[in-house]
């Protein structure tokens, strides 16, 4: 299920398909050994129906939403190095959840949040997308396409910040700036 590792790579010969989850936008297809032996390595990126939908990619970003949900309350806990802002009590603690994207990944991690949060913001740049997401997720999750006003005050105030832009072979990008 995973891409090989550097380890293995001396395995992979000239003329072998490895059809595996390969994550180029991440590693590079040269640091996933299949440049320099000649072999085909499609990535879970690539493999696409002609309506635009990516089959293999889906299952695990739905897991990865849900995931993102967990791993932020996690670092939420009271523990080594964390604040202990939320522990089991999170609907009661000011602040929510912001979610950036409305995909697989965001629309997964937004059921979750929706369980845990006192509130829960979704931005979205496809208003097609924010009203099937109106349609599908619980009424305390807020839906907003984003603009300079609403990106200002919705990052000011969350507890947790989950990313959930997929923008097709490259690297996810980086939304939100740090302020002092």
């Amino acid at each position: 299920m995973k891409e090989p590792i550097e380890p293995e790579w001396p395995w992979m010969r000239k003329g072998q398909v490895v059809f595996t989850y390969f994550h180029f936008a991440r590693v590079g297809a040269a640091h996933a050994g299949g440049d320099h032996v000649g072999h085909s390595s499609p990535s879970v990126r690539e493999v696409q129906l002609p309506s635009g939908d990516l089959p293999l990619l889906t299952p695990m970003s739905e897991v990865a939403g849900r995931m993102a949900v967990q791993e932020g309350a996690k670092y939420l806990e009271k523990g080594v190095r964390r604040s202990g802002i939320c522990s089991g009590e999170c609907r009661r603690t000011a602040g929510g959840v912001l979610i950036i994207g409305g995909g697989v990944v965001g629309a997964n991690a937004a059921k979750m949040a929706a369980g845990l949060a006192p509130g829960v913001t979704l931005l979205d740049l496809s208003l097609d997308r924010l009203r099937y997401l109106a349609d599908v997720l619980p009424s305390n999750v807020d839906l907003l396409s984003p603009t300079a006003t609403i990106c200002s005050s919705s990052c000011a105030e969350p507890i947790s910040v989950i990313g959930a832009v997929l923008l097709p072979g490259a690297k996810a990008p980086k939304l939100v700036r740090a302020t002092t």
